[in-house]
């Protein structure tokens, strides 16, 4: 199952890497804070689109839930399309996204493993410094994960 991931995570980052007439495309970590999970870690892709201010913004975070006995095992798959709302002289834009939530939970003891698909809706704010791409923000899951997600990724400009 690890393999598996890692080899998807391989494919998204080559196939996100820009060529060079794209837009630059950016890859880092993230961290979620989420209403009723906890919090997790994981990896965002953002890449910018052709069209003015509209971007792919993707991520793979695997929560940590505290439960009382048993393992849990909870990640989600976000996949959202922002719209960038530029604010003039400034290093940094506001951004709002829609995207589809997959979450999955295994629970090795009663449950088993469960998988739920979601819509996103949020916003949030994009800083470009230098190589940096910062972002932080929120997102409400309607289905899927059904609940509230703060978010924060590191992400590098990929290419030159």
């Amino acid at each position: 199952m690890r393999t598996r991931w890692i080899g998807t995570v391989a494919i998204v980052v080559l196939a996100l890497t820009p060529g060079p007439s794209q837009a630059q495309a950016s890859l880092g970590p993230t961290v979620a804070y989420k209403s009723d999970v906890d919090v997790g870690i994981g990896l965002a892709v953002g890449v910018p689109l052709p069209i003015f201010g509209v971007g792919l913004m993707a991520d793979m975070v695997q929560f940590f839930p505290q439960v009382l006995f048993g393992a849990v095992t909870y990640y989600e798959f976000n996949g959202n399309v922002t719209y960038d709302i530029v604010v003039t002289s400034s290093t940094f834009a506001l951004f709002a996204l829609v995207g589809v939530n997959v979450a999955r939970t295994s629970e090795d003891v009663l449950l088993g493993t469960d998988t739920d698909f979601g819509l996103n809706l949020g916003g949030g704010i994009r800083f470009d410094i230098g190589s940096f791409r910062p972002v932080a923000g929120a997102r409400v899951e309607l289905g899927g994960g059904d609940a509230v997600v703060i978010f924060a990724s590191l992400p590098f400009k990929l290419g030159n």
